[in-house]
């Protein structure tokens, strides 16, 4: 028994031979495309590793020396609401007894207030 293939005309050669180098055009792209995700991953993996220091950080947070007993003035009937410690600053939301609130910005590494922001009742 013999697989007799029929000739294919001239329209459908071509035809063949253009699906043939989109296919492999295709897969070459793919091959790329696979290379640069793999270079990516790896070189954000190398500059992981490399910065240490960053890890260290994080790990182990610098803890920054305590400025004492501060007294800060709040207004007669004021409370304080919320606070929240970070990058070396306490922030305190505080409300007076009238609805009115600020919030303080102070140094933990010497108690003093760097910012004030009033907040108003409408």
């Amino acid at each position: 028994m013999t697989d007799d293939v029929p000739a294919l005309d001239p329209a459908q050669a071509r035809m063949q031979r253009v699906l043939k180098l989109v296919v492999v055009s295709l897969g070459v792209l793919i091959l790329v495309i696979l290379g640069i995700i793999v270079a990516t991953v790896l070189a954000r993996v190398g500059d992981m590793s490399d910065d240490a220091s960053t890890v260290a950080a994080v790990t182990h947070p610098q803890v920054m020396p305590s400025p004492g007993t501060v007294a800060l003035p709040l207004p007669p009937g004021a409370a304080v609401e919320h606070m929240a410690v970070g990058g070396g600053v306490l922030v305190l939301h505080v409300r007076s007894s009238a609805g009115d609130g600020q919030i303080l910005l102070v140094d933990l590494s010497d108690g003093a207030i760097r910012g004030r922001f009033e907040l108003t009742a409408p």
